[in-house]
């Protein structure tokens, strides 16, 4: 995957996917200052790389990392365990390594190489304090020759008073201090178990106030329904075994439905995972679908063995619905492409265009960057390249979870 800011660069290849229009055969894509200047089919042109059997893709868009546990060589707990099961071993995981901040930073730099490598040209990261801007910044122009744009979802959490104005602080600064122009912050009030309502309308105001996105963990286990729809079973039993002050605020006076109409008030909201949406709250999340996202991450849904996701129900809806690998602490790995196969393999019920649109186009449109995931002009340059057999367009579809992915263009 490439772009280049100081040569103009002509593809040809036996597919174009642009996502934003229609799938050109044996097609030319011209790439000028790092942008798209044209896609268009063969008609001889000359000075062009001829990439023969392949499809060129726009780079993925990853909607959901924590690149934080970007250092762990495999997940943290067992395949199958419950979320109340998973979350004392993820503290106790990080108490046990006790990083130093230059350790985290390393770790998070890591995770961006590892998913640009994997094609991702366009990344929601959820930043957890203190999250080292600085040493990220440096890192967006990479050896390969990619360059990845990052919006950062400030995260912000607790149940005690003091807790979440700390966290709130932290993110205001980052907020006012804005990014560059491979970085834009936004904001995450982590989950409905994490930020009570009066800290989620904090969050609300600030993403109005500054015309930022937001994020959201919701509706992610049967675990976190009973916890605040309930305020007892196997999450209580766990946050009062960490001794989390403020539990007393469960069950909320709010519910999930009455949350989706609050952060559809924010001018782009995400809601990550959505493993356990009713039909009612997804005709919610439908009716302000101009706004809301839901963001599935497949492999972390299989990691716990979460009950089938209703994936097919929101499309069907109308509902955008992005694509991310969260971190690796549940995810053997980050590389985006991985989703897509996994969902070509265990979701047949889904139409591989779909699939494809939602690690690019649909993730970018969440995101608020109508500039990545398609190929036309004036979008980001950066491209993503299978090789493909195929020899009609419906056998280029059929044939998806067989197309390999190459660095070719990273290494002209």
């Amino acid at each position: 995957m490439t772009s280049s800011h100081t040569t103009s660069k002509k593809y040809r290849a036996r597919w174009i996917v642009p996502l934003s229009s229609p799938v050109v055969h044996d097609g030319v894509i011209s790439i000028v200052e790092g942008c798209v200047a044209a896609v268009e089919p063969y008609q001889g042109q000359t000075d062009l790389i001829d990439l023969g059997d392949a499809a060129i893709l726009p780079g993925l868009v990853n909607a959901h990392t924590h690149l934080e546990f970007s250092d762990l060589a495999a997940p943290i707990g067992t395949a199958g365990m419950s979320i109340a099961d998973w979350l004392p071993e993820v503290v106790r995981a990080r108490r046990q390594q006790q990083l130093t901040q230059d350790q985290r930073t390393a770790a998070i730099l890591k995770g961006i190489d590892e998913v640009v490598r994997g094609g991702t040209a366009l990344l929601g990261e959820i930043a957890t304090k203190p999250w080292p801007y600085e040493a990220v910044a440096a890192q967006q122009s990479l050896a390969n020759g990619s360059d990845l744009r990052i919006v950062g979802f400030c995260e912000v959490l607790g149940l005690s008073p003091s807790r979440s104005r700390e966290m709130l602080d932290w993110a205001d600064t980052q907020i006012a201090e804005g990014g560059n122009d491979r970085i834009e912050f936004g904001i995450s009030p982590h989950a409905p178990y994490s930020v009570p309502p009066a800290l989620l309308e904090a969050c609300i105001d600030r993403a109005r106030n500054h015309s930022i996105p937001l994020a959201i963990h919701l509706a992610e286990s049967l675990e976190e329904r009973r916890f605040i729809e309930s305020g007892d079973g196997p999450l209580r039993e766990t946050f009062e075994s960490l001794g989390l002050p403020g539990l007393e605020q469960y069950p909320l006076a709010i519910s999930i439905d009455q949350m989706i109409q609050r952060v559809a008030t924010a001018p782009r909201g995400l809601l990550v995972h959505g493993n356990y949406l009713s039909p009612d709250e997804i005709q919610s999340i439908a009716s302000h679908r101009q706004r809301l996202s839901v963001v599935y991450c497949p492999r972390t849904h299989a990691f716990f063995d979460h009950a089938p996701h209703p994936v097919a129900d929101l499309m069907a809806a109308g509902v955008r619905v992005a694509l991310g690998t969260d971190s690796r602490a549940s995810n053997p790995d980050l590389d985006l492409w991985n989703e897509v196969r996994h969902l070509l393999l265990h979701r047949q019920d889904l139409d591989p265009r779909d699939v494809v649109a939602m690690a690019t186009l649909q993730g970018a449109d969440a995101l608020g960057q109508p500039n990545y995931g398609r190929l036309q002009p004036g979008s980001d340059g950066q491209l993503f390249v299978l090789k493909t057999a195929a020899r009609t367009e419906a056998s280029l579809w059929e044939t998806l979870l067989d197309a390999q992915p190459t660095n070719l263009l990273g290494e002209l």
